[in-house]
């Protein structure tokens, strides 16, 4: 269901997003299309709660360039964190920015958390199962029983539980 809402009204919602941060870089980006007329998908957003499931990059775009617009969002219905982050991985992981490596790092250490199985979670990523257990060794670590995603640089920790300082990095 398409609905036009305020803005100020959606939730970003940094638990279910499939990515490390969003990209100043890509904001800019959108700010510039959206000057030029570039029109876009609508935003998706969760019915119940408002919390988007993609678009963020988008929401960032429209705050710097109209404040407070009345958006377009298509309003879906989930029944579980797990199923609005399932579908969030499968939204970012097809169109706009490619995924880092960290990004799906990040999504498989997050999987865990939701309890959805790799080969779902490897079928979202686009990755073959095999991939997925190769990224998961060779990226994650553990921080109080729970898979972190490791950047390049600290991969060497990959598979080692980390210290309260490692994991804040």
């Amino acid at each position: 269901m398409l609905k036009k809402i305020k803005l100020s009204r959606l939730v970003l919602d940094y638990n279910l997003y499939p990515r490390q941060k969003i990209e100043p870089f890509n904001v800019g980006q959108i700010v510039e299309a959206l000057k030029a007329g570039t029109q876009f998908p609508p935003l998706v957003a969760d019915k119940a709660s408002l919390r988007v499931t993609d678009g963020f990059h988008r929401v960032k775009a429209y705050q710097k360039l109209y404040g407070n617009p009345n958006v377009v969002v298509e309003l879906k219905e989930y029944k579980t964190d797990a199923e609005i982050f399932s579908d969030a991985i499968r939204l970012n992981a097809n169109h706009g920015r490619q995924l880092t490596l960290y990004d799906k790092a990040h999504c498989i250490a997050k999987a865990e958390d939701f309890n959805l199985e790799l080969e779902v979670v490897s079928a979202l990523l686009n990755l073959t199962p095999q991939r997925m257990a190769e990224m998961r060794q060779a990226r994650t670590a553990t921080y109080k029983m729970q898979a972190v995603a490791l950047k390049r640089t600290t991969a060497h920790l990959a598979g080692t539980e980390l210290t309260a300082e490692q994991s804040q990095y």
